[in-house]
């Protein structure tokens, strides 16, 4: 019988042979550069070579061929089943050193043909789902497989005489006698949808770091060779730097102070390894990426070494395409990124530790950061669901084999007891800490922020005022502007300029919120050595302030948040010098009588009433001069065990509690990533355009949403015009959203598409208010 030709592929014409040549490349790109992941190697090829082969039934030729609807096709994974020969698998395998761990070779079966039965699992679909009919179909492919196989010629298999369905070797493993099997099987079929989807994509499963050590070794010295050139003292790697580099194998809570290099810290302690470093934010995520980019990598390479992984990761490689001077393959680039193919990725936490919800298909996330090093930065600035799915994580994680390292200038004393008792190993050195220097010096005030305060404090220098919501940032604001507007013809030199006074929260539509990350970044500057130039002015921020950005300013005004905010915040003001003179440079404003705004809302009611009482006390007898240990000491101490078991705090610590244990009640096992996505970062948020921007830009919005629908357009022409849509756009809550109207809709494809509110905005304040009913209501979300 002549041999004929099987697809496994529509868009390539591939065949069912070349394909699995191509997964079996991939598996041995993963094996070389990674064989200390704890993946049983020889069932992984075993899997590679036989996943595939149910393609060859007629219904999917059919459909692939001919793009035709078929009914009742029996998925291609179940089918591949029927070519795993047991008895002979289990001969080649007896005695050979990757089974002598099985007392039964029973075990390694239950893990092979599960392993490819489920491996393509897009839909819900489990060994309960048989039905009378569908066994009928498995059974009728079956016998029509075991004609057509006889046309299929490949000498890396051996098909089975006679084809057999074993159902009995089909288990999901979590719920049954065999799940104690369930660490292997996530390897297993983890390990194989990813060099399987790497192969599809025509992409590396993974690029080798052979670099990182070498480029910090050459980052210390062009590092060294500056200061020679400047006449000042050549920087060495500090004690922080130095344990990193020397504990890469361990896992670690490393508490430093700010301005320690956390960052070359981080990257030390990965090494030549792969490797994820994680922020709460995407502004500070985005500006560890660019100074990684720029600074140690030296911009070479980049598309091989580099990620940045997170929502509007599109538009920040658009951008760079269209900064850089290369030839950037854009589409390459965000598919390696994708992937997880890359050495080092930049990225949130919902990017890596959804996998808790087990959705479909989180075994490959799970696999890949089995044999990965993980850094968590400042992971005191997550709600308690946060907290909860992280440490719920990194227990699944260590189990299989990944490291990691949490790396941050405070640690509630509470949670290194959890992580302990949930079993977590883990060095907690002491604290990274310059017991003499003082950056911060504190005044106090029972009561609630004014504008006439802040003015009084300016005096031509660098003020950051921090408020807890968008309202609150709006009211303080616009007092300034109408003090602005009284001094206009004063000489006072506490005067304000109208260039002077700036404002940044999270209600800004995306141009004009890069713009002022942008600003503030260069504004917040402080040049190196801690020089301080004649730049004045006055920034007003919601919370995003507290996340990891790089900025200096001379004085700090806050609301009190919680003690972790407060010290976060804190970490921007003198970020990089030492305090000497008199007075304070921080002032707290505590809401008096009151609760500061954002209490109860988007800060914990029980967590900030805690700080505002121990901090109270604290103040009243202690110096106004705060040492980085005592900011430590504060946080470890507040936040012990025993005050968040205590009756104010319980239901924050049950909250965590829960999320460790049952992270799974939260997401029902038929969803998939994009719900787990949602719930991890509790998205309750719609892409709006508010009316008078979609009327301002009404000519390019038109032009490029008709352009997603032009089939002359390339594809990626198309990614960037959905990214220049976007920069018009803003998330709004959707509970602000009920029985709101939209007055249109853009397209941006089958199922998405953006709604256009009629909003008050305006590229000063940002969002105003909404039109709701006949009324407005006001925006108040940091």
């Amino acid at each position: 019988m002549a041999e004929k030709e099987f697809l496994a592929k529509s868009y390539t014409e591939e065949t069912i042979q070349e394909h699995t040549d191509k997964v079996l490349q991939e598996y041995e790109r993963l094996k070389k550069f990674y064989k200390n992941c704890n993946v049983n190697w020889t069932l992984l090829e075993q899997a590679c070579l036989y996943h595939d082969l149910g393609k060859m039934n007629s219904k999917f030729q059919r459909k692939i061929r001919n793009a035709e609807k078929v009914e009742d096709e029996v998925p291609h994974g179940i089918l591949s089943t029927l070519f795993l020969d047991a008895k002979r698998l289990k001969e080649d395998f007896q005695g050979a050193d990757d089974f002598k761990s099985f007392d039964d070779l029973d075990d390694a079966m239950y893990l092979l043909f599960s392993a490819i039965f489920y491996h393509h699992d897009r839909e819900s679909f489990e060994k309960s789902d048989f039905t009378d009919n569908l066994e009928k179909n498995i059974n009728r492919e079956k016998d029509s497989l075991q004609y057509i196989v006889k046309n299929f010629k490949y000498d890396k298999v051996r098909i089975p005489e006679k084809l057999h369905f074993r159902d009995k070797y089909i288990s999901r493993f979590s719920n049954s006698d065999k799940s104690y099997l369930l660490g292997e099987y996530v390897l297993l079929k983890g390990c194989l949808n990813r060099v399987d989807y790497a192969a599809s994509a025509h992409v590396p499963v993974e690029i080798e770091n052979d670099f990182l050590e070498n480029k910090l070794d050459c980052f210390m010295e062009k590092l060294q060779k500056r200061a020679v050139d400047e006449n000042r003292d050549e920087p060495k790697w500090n004690d922080l730097q130095k344990f990193m580099k020397d504990n890469k194998d361990e896992n670690l809570v490393a508490i430093a102070q700010t301005g320690m290099g956390k960052t070359e810290a981080g990257l030390w302690w990965i090494g030549n390894n792969k490797g994820f470093f994680t922020l709460p934010v995407r502004t500070a995520i985005n500006a560890i990426y660019m100074r990684i980019k720029e600074e140690i990598l030296d911009n070479k390479f980049i598309e091989e070494r580099l990620g940045l992984l997170h929502g509007e990761t599109r538009g920040i490689y658009l951008q760079l395409q269209g900064e850089s001077d290369e030839n950037l393959d854009i589409e390459n680039y965000f598919t390696v990124t994708k992937q997880l193919s890359l050495p080092l990725t930049v990225c949130t936490v919902d990017q890596l530790f959804t996998t808790v919800f087990r959705y479909r298909g989180y075994e490959a996330k799970l696999a890949t950061l089995s044999y990965s090093k993980i850094v968590i930065d400042e992971i005191q600035m997550y709600g308690p669901e946060i907290i909860g799915f992280l440490i719920c994580g990194l227990k699944m994680v260590t189990e299989l084999g990944g490291r990691f390292v949490i790396m941050t200038a405070t640690f509630p004393g509470f949670l290194r007891d959890i992580m302990e008792s949930y079993g977590l190993k883990f060095i907690m050195p002491e604290p990274f800490v310059d017991e003499k220097r003082i950056r911060h010096s504190v005044e106090w005030h029972e009561e609630g922020i004014t504008a006439d305060f802040i003015f009084e404090k300016y005096n031509n220098n660098r003020v950051l005022v921090v408020c807890n919501t968008v309202n609150k940032c709006k009211e303080v604001y616009k007092e300034l502007s109408n003090k602005m507007d009284l001094q206009e013809n004063s000489s006072d030199s506490k005067s304000i300029d109208e260039s002077e006074l700036n404002m940044l929260h999270g209600k800004y539509i995306y141009k004009d919120r890069i713009e002022k990350e942008k600003a503030i970044l260069s504004f917040g500057k402080i040049d190196e050595g801690g020089t301080k130039d004649n730049r004045k002015g006055i920034w007003i921020a919601s919370s995003i302030a507290e996340a990891s950005l790089d900025v200096d300013f001379d004085i700090l005004i806050t609301e009190l948040s919680d003690v972790n905010g407060l010290f976060q915040r804190m970490g921007r003001c003198y970020r990089k010098r030492s305090w000497n003179g008199d007075g304070a440079n921080c002032y707290v404003f505590d809401g008096g009588e009151k609760k500061c705004s954002g209490a109860g809302y988007n800060i914990d009611e029980n967590i900030f009433e805690l700080s505002k009482e121990k901090l109270r006390e604290y103040f009243k007898t202690a110096p106004r001069e705060l040492r980085e240990i005592d900011k430590m000491n504060l946080v470890r101490d507040i936040y012990s065990t025993e005050n968040m078991k205590g009756s104010k705090c319980r239901k924050y610590y049950d909250k965590i509690k829960k999320c460790i244990e049952q992270p799974t009640l939260y997401l029902p096992a038929e969803n998939t990533k994009p719900d787990a996505q949602k719930l991890f970062r509790d998205i309750t948020t719609e892409t709006v355009i508010p009316l008078v921007v979609f009327e301002n830009n009404i000519g390019e919005i038109e032009i490029l949403e008709k352009s997603l629908s032009d089939r002359n357009l390339s594809m990626e022409e198309k990614i960037e015009n959905r990214e220049k849509l976007k920069a018009f756009t803003l998330g709004i809550e959707r509970y602000q959203l009920e029985n709101v109207r939209p007055k249109a809709t853009i397209k941006l494809g089958k199922y998405e598409e953006i709604k256009i509110i009629d909003a008050e905005y305006n590229p000063e304040m940002g969002l105003i208010s909404i039109t709701k009913e006949s009324k407005e209501i006001e925006s108040n979300i940091i």
